[in-house]
């Protein structure tokens, strides 16, 4: 049925429980996990109160 099964994944409670059931699904069909967790830095640096602006031009 499924032979790979992308699982976006972060660090809120719901995480684990959409990490759980991809694995249960993946066990099933005998397929493989592609797990993703995308860092965003631009929005730590929002929360600190930081120019999200400043960096995205010393970036470029």
């Amino acid at each position: 049925m499924f032979s790979k099964i992308l699982v976006a994944i972060d660090r809120f409670a719901n995480g684990n429980a959409v990490f759980d059931a991809a694995l249960a699904l993946a066990k099933a069909t005998k397929g493989s996990l592609i797990l993703l967790h995308i860092l965003s830095l631009l929005n730590r640096m929002r929360k600190n109160g930081n120019n999200c602006q400043m960096y995205i031009a010393m970036m470029l």
